[in-house]
């Protein structure tokens, strides 16, 4: 009866691992995508100057120009081409904001701004044509912000004026009793956070010395948060951000090397170091999900090869900055804006033939937490991801990530429709970080080189095949809409799959498809275990 038992035992374990690969499977984690999320036309600009400032809104990417010989630039991006909207800036451009009502400000250390000749340090756009914002500026600017809905400026030096932060009141500039140089701000709703670096005099030499400088202006006025530089061999910090983004988490960069150097975030028990990069970290910005793009001077993070541009999902490290050079190359700024980074800086980006100078844009994850039933709308800023819950079930919190690849299991032979260029991963979890459960929601995803018809669908991979249907499409929007759906996983968008509903099995291996295998062989093997005890014993009858 031996082979009785470990049949039954082969048999259970087999759908035990089948079953744990089909949950995990349904439950894994958002893949991180290669070198085709970078966008091969953002870099059609030859630039020859730095970029050290960068900006979204719902039209447009903005781009300052800075160090470098010649005029600079003041140029938008709408997703195609790139237009200059303040030629012949006679100065750096270090800092872009955008505003609620749709104009841009920019700061730096010019005097004209395309035709506006009294544009002087700090101007605006409307849209059509610069205006000045003040003219009693007179040192360079480094930092714009728009909070409560009033600009701030940080000044890095303006003799014999010691404020080096403005606030515009509507008609000229009041100081704020800081003089720290500020290299940035963040407008949070904890208050309005302004790092960069301080000088002291030390009492017994005379010397001036550098710290660290990081400060919050709350309703009572303004809050010193870098004590704990103050003690250390440090210099300036360059870059801000929270991490994760949904709490009160301070995340900071720079050239300081005491305490835990480069890279520090704020925890109840001080600054604790992130990842320990071996080099300066000149740009911070976080996801929607959770996550932190770094990007600097450095090689390497926990002695690994990470160079120059590298994301933190809170967990494991990825690399982005494999394609830069020269060596080294220095990534200035990084800007997120659903799902999509700017990076600006001085570098060479190669991705195959083509080279792109100083700016390059990636397309991430994008993630929304869900309260109710509703809209949520993911890459809203270009091609967007529309999903409309009708029953929420236990969903805490959807995850997209965007692939400009085919899918793996979307092969020439048996799935040459499906070879659309472009799929998506989408995850849906609970207030655990578990796969959901129970929702009901209409899925509308975007058609990427083609116009949409009757005859194409969403298909939807569960493990095993393809399965795909549509409920409308939008010629003009260039949109198709499936509704029913249940469940999360990858999605493609089908071109001419047929007029109707159609189920296509997946000839790729997939980790439910292996664990099937690993069933069918455990079960062959079990089986011909049993014949064999079975022929024996008919032998030894005979």
């Amino acid at each position: 009866m031996w082979y009785r038992i470990v049949f039954a035992v082969l048999v259970a374990g087999a759908l035990c691992v089948w079953l744990s690969a089909t949950l995990s499977a349904q439950a894994n984690d958002l893949i991180f995508p290669g070198d085709e999320n970078w966008d091969p036309n953002i870099g059609s600009l030859v630039l020859t100057h730095t970029v050290h400032s960068l900006a979204f809104d719902q039209g447009y990417l903005y781009l300052g120009e800075g160090f470098g010989d010649g005029n600079k630039h003041i140029r938008r991006w709408d997703g195609a081409n790139w237009q200059s909207i303040a030629a012949n800036v006679d100065g750096s451009v270090l800092a872009l904001v955008t505003a609620a009502d749709g104009k841009l400000y920019a700061g730096g250390y010019f005097t004209q701004t395309g035709s506006c000749n009294p544009c002087k340090r700090v101007a605006v756009w409307d849209g059509t044509g610069w205006s000045p914002v003040g003219n009693t500026i007179t040192g360079e600017v480094t930092a714009l912000a728009i909070h409560d809905n009033k600009l701030y400026a940080g000044v890095f030096y303006e003799y014999p004026n010691p404020s080096r932060i403005k606030r515009w009141d509507g008609t000229g500039w009041i100081n704020e009793p800081i003089t720290d140089t500020i290299s940035e701000f963040v407008s949070h709703p904890n208050g309005l956070f302004a790092a960069g670096k301080k000088i002291v005099i030390d009492e017994d030499s005379g010397d001036q010395i550098t710290f660290p400088s990081l400060r919050v202006k709350r309703n009572d006025g303004w809050h010193d948060l870098g004590s704990g530089f103050a003690n250390s061999n440090s210099n300036s910090l360059f870059s801000l951000a929270f991490y994760p983004s949904t709490v009160f988490t301070p995340t900071v960069g720079g050239d300081f090397i005491e305490p835990p150097r480069y890279l520090l975030t704020w925890s109840e028990n001080g600054w604790t170091s992130i990842g320990k990069p071996d080099d300066d970290v000149l740009a911070l910005a976080a996801d929607s999900c959770g996550g932190l793009y770094v990007g600097g001077e450095f090689r390497k993070i926990e002695n690994e090869n990470y160079p120059f541009l590298a994301y933190y999902d809170g967990t494991d490290w990825h690399s982005l900055g494999d394609s830069f050079s020269p060596l080294p190359p220095s990534i200035e700024v990084l800007r997120f804006y659903h799902g999509y980074l700017a990076v600006g800086g001085v570098f060479t980006q190669t991705l195959g033939s083509q080279k792109h100078r100083n700016i390059a844009l990636w397309i991430g994850r994008d993630c929304h937490s869900i309260a109710a039933s509703g809209v949520y709308t993911f890459y809203a800023w270009r091609q967007p991801v529309v999903i409309e819950i009708a029953t929420p079930g236990n969903l805490a919190q959807i995850r997209v990530q965007r692939f400009n690849r085919n899918h793996s299991a979307a092969d020439e032979i048996t799935h040459p429709n499906l070879r659309t260029g472009v799929y998506w991963q989408i995850e849906g979890l609970d207030s655990s970080g578990n796969a959901a459960s129970g929702m009901v929601y209409t899925l509308t995803l975007p058609t990427v080189g083609f116009t949409p018809d009757a005859k194409d669908k969403i298909c939807h991979y569960t493990n095993l095949a393809w399965d795909c249907a549509a409920s409308r499409y939008d010629a003009t929007r260039k949109t198709i809409t499936r509704g029913g759906l249940t469940s999360f996983s990858d999605f493609t968008v089908g071109n001419d799959v047929g007029p109707t509903a159609v189920r296509v099995t997946a000839i790729h291996s997939q980790p439910a498809r292996s664990s099937l295998m690993l069933i069918i062989g455990i079960i062959t093997g079990a089986l011909w275990i049993g014949s064999r005890r079975l022929h024996r014993r008919g032998s030894q009858a005979d």
